[in-house]
């Protein structure tokens, strides 16, 4: 399980902090890939995988925010 705690949009595209709460450690990811603009949760979201332990963006929408 990973935590997405907030993002923030610089010249380099989004930064997302994530925690793993597994071992509480913080992560830094900088997203300039697809973006989901029509998002109607009323916050940003962020869809992630993990595999062989490697915390994967899929996707990042970051809401009515921007």
């Amino acid at each position: 399980m990973v935590i997405f705690r907030s993002w923030w949009v610089a010249s380099d595209g989004y930064h997302l902090s994530l925690v793993d709460p597994s071992d509480l450690r913080s992560m830094h990811l900088i997203w300039d890939g697809p973006v989901v603009r029509d998002n109607p949760t009323g916050g940003a979201v962020v869809w992630l995988s993990k595999e062989n332990g490697i915390v994967l963006v899929r996707c990042f929408s970051p809401g009515p925010e921007t």
